[in-house]
């Protein structure tokens, strides 16, 4: 088994017995946990300290969640908010783009070459963008590995991950 990496984490939420619930949970498992209670403390304190780790829920009460990850994004603080569907969102724009096809065609288990017609230059180009999308590096002999919806938001979650 892998040695887990995370040892600071900055939770961030807004319903008090909850939170406690949480922070002993993390703190019984040895992390270092740093609480505040809205997001807009969470992005001054990510401003202020680095973390291996920020939970935080979607729905907060002054901004939500996602507006709260891209302030901690401009402050200069380290967010990644890798989720199925945000990676899933962004494959399918490229492959749309890429094969100028409509979203709406594209299915989570069709193959770009053979449903959905890429040739081999158009699969080497989205390969190449989700490569740049994601800062990741696809092996050439793991293109196969990435050639449906499913399998690119996998691969990308798993090296990301």
């Amino acid at each position: 088994m892998a040695e887990c990496k995370i040892r600071k984490i900055l939770l961030v939420e807004d319903i008090p017995g909850y939170f406690i619930a949480v922070k002993l949970l993390l703190e019984h498992r040895g992390y270092v946990v740093c609480m505040v209670n809205n997001e807009l403390d969470a992005v001054t304190m990510a401003a202020k300290e680095k973390f291996d780790l920020i939970l935080m829920d979607h729905q907060m009460p002054l901004v939500d969640g996602i507006r709260a990850a891209w302030l901690i994004r401009e402050k200069g603080g380290n967010f990644v908010g890798l989720t199925y569907e945000s990676v899933y969102e962004k494959v399918m724009k490229i492959v749309a783009d890429e094969l100028n096809v409509d979203e709406s065609k594209i299915g989570k288990n069709l193959n770009f070459q053979d449903d959905l017609g890429a040739d081999s230059l158009a699969v080497i180009e989205i390969i190449m963008a989700i490569e740049e999308e994601f800062d990741i590096e696809i092996p050439e002999d793991q293109e196969k590995k990435v050639l449906t919806m499913e399998r690119a938001v996998k691969y990308v979650i798993e090296k990301k991950g």
